[in-house]
């Protein structure tokens, strides 16, 4: 019934394909920029507590730069 009400090709297999894909692309980089903001978040959290000498380590604070995922971090601070 939708297929002979469908002139345009608007309810056609090709058009549901690519909404889809495009759904999916979206939810992907929504995915990918929480992460990346939780992950801001996270080292913020750790420098804050560093400056506010809530976790004093030998005086100085460790080096986060070059870490990319939290068990790098973790291992940092248990250092």
């Amino acid at each position: 019934m939708l297929f002979y009400l469908d002139y345009c090709g608007f309810f056609s297999h090709a058009f549901v394909i690519a909404w889809w894909h495009h759904v999916v692309i979206l939810l992907k980089s929504l995915l990918v920029v929480l992460w990346r903001c939780y992950f801001w978040y996270y080292m913020n959290l750790i420098a804050w507590r560093h400056t506010n000498n809530l976790r004093p380590e030998d005086g100085k604070p460790p080096d986060y730069a070059h870490c990319r995922n939290f068990s790098c971090i973790r291992k940092k601070m248990h250092d």
